[in-house]
């Protein structure tokens, strides 16, 4: 693997960051009348070790997959997939002192540039043509009350066999909700792209 940067920088090294990854699952009582929950959890790593969950409803508000859903302290890093990708809960984990690792959802949230400008991440990625060739962009992302979050934007170029199943899903997908596939989710099914402020 190799990676491309702008330019060369020293690496600071953060101690005492406490990993966490966080996720949520719906649970059925059963039966036919059987009631629906969600369980969030979150595991310490490297420990596996659950050390918060918290028991929703599946609908309403204050019942999604959210980073909102966990008490976050100074220093955790919060590790969630794409349904957390919100600038809503990027900027709650950030006003708690942690730092978040989110797999993004390009539907969910835009970035900007260092100068405020709107961050293209579709032309950018055209330019990580290899497999397991890896790029990374010093990005913002806007809270909801203007504030913005400096971050970086972490891109890798799947395999020619992981793109041909991401792609293959997508499709089977579109065609129950008998909808065809953008050309930019298709482009974006071939990378596996993160956002960390850490």
């Amino acid at each position: 693997m190799h990676e491309e940067r702008g330019s060369v920088e020293k690496i600071k090294v953060k101690k005492n960051i406490c990993m966490k990854l966080v996720d949520a699952t719906i649970v059925k009582e059963p039966g036919k009348t059987g009631s629906s929950w969600r369980i969030h959890y979150s595991l310490k790593l490297p420990e596996l070790n659950c050390d918060y969950f918290k028991l929703t409803g599946v609908k309403g508000q204050g019942t999604g997959e959210s980073f909102k859903q966990f008490p976050i302290q100074n220093n955790d890093c919060i590790i969630g997939d794409r349904g957390y990708s919100t600038a809503q809960g990027i900027a709650y984990v950030a006003s708690q002192g942690a730092y978040s690792l989110v797999r993004i959802n390009t539907n969910a949230v835009n970035f900007y540039s260092k100068d405020l400008q709107s961050f293209n991440l579709l032309d950018n990625i055209n330019a990580v043509n290899t497999v397991f060739l890896m790029k990374s962009w010093d990005v913002l992302v806007k809270s909801a009350d203007g504030h913005h979050i400096t971050g970086r934007l972490c891109v890798i170029r799947k395999t020619e066999a992981a793109i041909a199943q991401a792609l293959k899903r997508l499709k089977r997908e579109a065609s129950k909700r008998q909808s065809e596939l953008k050309p930019g989710t298709i482009e974006y099914a071939k990378y596996i792209i993160v956002f960390t402020t850490l």
